[in-house]
């Protein structure tokens, strides 16, 4: 019977473990890009990225920071005290939605090559990345510090996207780590 308890809370605690609350890594990145739209050319950065944000959200651009999320694969403006999700900006892809076949990644001796679509907020590719990625992990697997940085290019048809219309180009790099306070 003491067999048969202790498996059976080893099980249920299996089952709570994904509940848990856990801190997202989150990486402060630079994006700088320069927009072709018809007949105009202008500079695009992660600062117009969450200022947009700021503006839809009712929030002030001095509390929120564009962030990279590599569990996830994906850029967020977060804000910058608590590391709270206010929106999601591009996904670099999403592999949970859209499957691994939209990535290659060469990794070697710690350093990861890495080339990929980009994705709108649905299941849209909008563009390519290229970049390389550095991560190091203490023993349980954490990342304890990151370094990607690398190219882009976005094509977006029409108004329907944040970025809005236009075909963008630039770069990218992570910068210091983001502390999320939030558990989620």
């Amino acid at each position: 019977m003491k067999t048969f308890n202790a498996l059976t809370f080893a099980i249920a605690l299996g089952l709570i473990q994904p509940l848990a609350s856990y801190a997202d890594d989150l990486f402060a990145i630079s994006w700088r890009e320069t927009v072709h739209s018809g007949t105009t050319t202008r500079s695009y950065t992660e600062k117009d990225v969450v200022n947009t944000i700021a503006i839809n959200n009712g929030l002030d651009p001095k509390d929120l920071v564009l962030v990279y999320r590599p569990n996830a694969f994906d850029t967020a403006v977060v804000n910058k005290n608590t590391g709270a999700v206010i929106a999601d900006f591009v996904q670099l892809p999403d592999i949970t939605r859209v499957g691994t076949s939209w990535v290659t990644d060469v990794t070697v001796n710690g350093q990861t090559v890495r080339q990929a679509f980009i994705f709108d907020e649905q299941t849209n590719p909008i563009g390519s990345i290229y970049g390389t990625e550095k991560q190091k992990r203490d023993a349980s697997g954490a990342i304890i510090s990151e370094s990607y940085h690398g190219t882009f290019q976005i094509a977006i048809p029409d108004d329907s996207h944040l970025l809005g219309q236009g075909v963008y180009s630039g770069t990218f790099a992570t910068g210091r780590r983001i502390k999320d306070t939030t558990g989620n």
